[in-house]
């Protein structure tokens, strides 16, 4: 009971079985989809932090660099400043002490060689300092990009795994449209033989409870369709919506207006015919605002008038 675009042309069980069959496979995709976003989005975080860490990596190479420099820059100084003071005369340290000419120079020269023992200390602590910091940076850094790659490629399989389950299903979808286009294929073929073999005479509505009439009156049986189908465009290419007062029919041509009259409650409404149905069995289908008004549940027996033809 929808629209000849949708439903497949067989029992109404078989209907609301694929419909729902649909249904659930894209509610499935949907699902799927927002955790292949969620895991794209987790992988660009994690390729950031990598891309971070290396880049520290980087960065304390270039400090290592740079600490050795100053250090070598130091030495040099050191070593400028030895060969001042020492004056390039002395072939040892007891020579440049023992060469002093008065109490005030032996002073002077026991500082500056006081002075390069302190430096050459200062100097090796430093290096030796720097260079156990640099390389436990260095060690942390290595074992977290370690775990940023064991990250990547967590999201990496988890990734291939959901699209392979994607693709799994829009396999499925294509196989319940598939056979939902050949139900109805079969279906307006089968309304094709009858229309070709009646000839525009009487005959029996497609399983029973109607015929199709031969002057401006006919009977048959009458259901309804509603919220279930909102949205979904009707045969007509309309998009049905329940609350307008419109019907579907096997076989009257859109835009047809009809006066339908419940043999049940006697009420009556006008509506336009702009989508094919019931399939399978009666002669009409209701929007549910068009039931409501003339009391009608499940199948009824109802009077159609049609009122004017396109």
């Amino acid at each position: 009971m929808a629209s000849c675009a949708l439903l497949p042309a067989l029992a109404q069980g078989s209907v609301r079985s694929d419909r729902t069959a649909a249904a659930q496979v894209m509610r499935q995709l949907d699902r799927l989809d927002a955790r292949r976003a969620d895991l794209v989005q987790r992988r660009e975080s994690a390729r950031a932090r990598l891309d971070g860490l290396v880049t520290a990596i980087g960065v304390t190479k270039v400090t290592i660099a740079d600490e050795r420099a100053q250090i070598a820059a130091a030495r040099s100084a050191l070593a400028a400043e030895v060969i001042g003071d020492y004056k390039a005369g002395a072939p040892d340290a007891t020579s440049y002490v023992l060469g002093a000419v008065s109490l005030a120079d032996l002073v002077d020269r026991m500082d500056v060689l006081d002075r390069i023992d302190t430096s050459e200390v200062t100097l090796i602590r430093r290096i030796t300092g720097q260079t156990a910091v640099l390389a436990a940076t260095r060690a942390r850094l290595h074992d977290q990009i370690g775990e940023q790659r064991g990250q990547i490629a967590e999201i990496d399989s988890a990734t291939r795994r959901i699209d392979s389950a994607i693709a799994a299903r829009h396999h499925l979808l294509a196989s319940i449209t598939a056979r939902m286009r050949a139900r109805l294929a079969a279906e307006q073929a089968r309304r094709d033989r009858i229309a070709q073999r009646d000839d525009g005479g009487t005959t029996s509505s497609g399983g029973g409870g109607g015929t199709t009439p031969t002057g401006p009156v006919f009977y048959g049986d009458c259901t309804w369709y509603g919220p279930g189908f909102a949205g979904d465009p009707t045969a007509s290419g309309e998009i049905f919506d329940p609350h307008k007062l419109t019907a579907a029919s096997p076989w009257l041509p859109f835009n047809t207006i009809l006066q339908v009259t419940s043999t049940v409650t006697g009420r009556s409404v006008t509506v336009r015919v702009n989508d094919r149905g019931p399939f399978g069995h009666g002669v009409l289908d209701l929007s549910q605002h068009a039931a409501r008004i003339i009391g009608l549940e499940g199948w009824q027996r109802v009077r159609i008038e049609i009122v004017s033809e396109p």
